[in-house]
């Protein structure tokens, strides 16, 4: 993971964090400061959570946004798309 530690932004699942640094999935999207510690140079942690939505540990910032209630029929993609959304916005 040292590649990633030059990065602006981390994008993980709550399961990736569990796979890559033992923490729970509730504990990583309920505090994603605690994943944020991993990244120290990262400007933005975000840790999506499927249904739950989102959370974020940004600029010194935390919080969480709750995802749509949709009917899903595919949910291969999301992830990527979400992410492309995050970045539009940002930049």
């Amino acid at each position: 993971l040292d590649f990633a530690k030059d990065a602006d932004v981390i994008k993980l699942t709550d399961e990736e964090a569990e796979w890559l640094f033992q923490i729970e999935p509730s504990v990583a999207f309920s505090d994603p400061k605690q994943v944020h510690e991993k990244f120290p140079g990262a400007k933005a942690v975000l840790i999506t959570s499927g249904e739950n939505g989102v959370s974020y540990s940004m600029l010194g910032q935390e919080g969480s946004v709750p995802a749509f209630k949709v009917d899903v029929v595919e949910t291969t993609g999301a992830g990527d798309a979400f992410t492309a959304g995050f970045l539009h916005g940002v930049l």
